[in-house]
């Protein structure tokens, strides 16, 4: 008889505020782990402790991880995600401005309702959001745009990665929601990390096994940074956005992803010393108004106004 994990109770507010941290640090950190680390590597070490945490609060909440077909599966399905995803962000996190990184993630929930249309045969969006699509693309063309400048800003191939790896995040979200499995959420992601490994291993004697620069003056930051993303962010996170997901309406907890490029892109200014064409800043801010307007759904607001129902005299 399999037993269920106990909830992990976080207050919501809290849980809320801690999302938004830990997503909005994300990025720097990711860049800060690479610094003496390879990515690959630095990848799989993250994923290799928040595995092995993962799966003690997984045992100390009463909980197994499951084996059968279906799980099996529900793993498979999130290692595009958890592997795909974040390493290609890691190939990257040197090319492109931190707060960047967090503003195309931000375009996560456009691109998810896209593939669930094309992978799960859901509903056209309204045409507000199809509007709102379009602003959030208006803005991913002048980021594209502002890659042509100098400094940090970033390049055409990064930007194009790290919308190959938004998408994988989001098929991965759309294949999970399909196949279920019955599964919790932790045990789903507990899966899903001890499953990325191999891949990680793999991507890591594909490129010559590289080691990390210990006599680099980095080698310490870069390695509290692996730890920070350990604990935090695949482990204490995915435990707050669950608990927010459960106890929020979705609109309230999808606007994560709009808040926190704001928070990442004054991070990176302020601790990576990142500099931002007024090309730049005007993209990003396209894209986060696109993707809050896609969220909300202005046009069914509107709708839900005191007298929307009432027709016209």
């Amino acid at each position: 008889m399999q037993v269920r994990a106990l909830p992990v109770v976080v207050p919501v507010a809290v849980s809320w505020l801690a999302v938004t941290a830990i997503w909005s640090t994300t990025p720097l950190f990711v860049y800060l782990s690479t610094l003496a680390f390879p990515a690959e590597l630095a990848g799989g070490l993250r994923m290799a402790v928040a595995a092995v945490l993962a799966n003690l609060l997984l045992r100390a909440t009463g909980g197994r991880l499951p084996r059968h077909r279906a799980a099996w599966l529900t793993y498979a399905a999130m290692t595009p995600g958890v592997f795909g995803a974040m390493y290609l962000t890691y190939l990257v996190a040197d090319r492109i401005p931190t707060g960047l990184i967090s503003v195309l993630f931000g375009l996560s929930p456009i691109v998810t309702a896209v593939c669930a249309r094309v992978l799960a045969d859901d509903p056209l969006p309204s045409p507000a959001r199809l509007g709102a699509a379009l602003v959030a693309l208006a803005g991913l063309v002048f980021l594209t745009g502002a890659s042509a400048g100098g400094g940090q800003a970033a390049d055409t191939l990064a930007i194009g990665v790290l919308l190959l790896a938004v998408l994988l995040f989001s098929v991965s979200a759309v294949l999970v929601r399909k196949l279920g499995g019955g599964l919790d959420a932790l045990a789903q992601t507990t899966g899903a990390l001890w499953l990325s490994l191999p891949c990680y291993a793999l991507a890591w004697l594909l490129h010559g096994a590289p080691l990390p620069a210990l006599d680099s003056a980095q080698f310490t930051r870069s390695l509290l940074a692996i730890a920070y993303l350990a604990v935090f962010g695949s482990v204490l996170g995915f435990v707050c956005y669950y608990q927010v997901l459960k106890q929020m309406p979705a609109a309230s907890a999808a606007m994560i992803t709009v808040v926190t490029p704001v928070f990442a892109l004054a991070l990176g200014a302020l601790f990576n010393g990142e500099v931002f064409t007024p090309s730049m800043l005007g993209g990003a801010v396209l894209v986060l108004a696109g993707v809050a307007g896609f969220l909300l759904d202005a046009g069914s607001l509107m709708r839900r106004l005191p007298g929307s129902d009432r027709r016209p005299d």
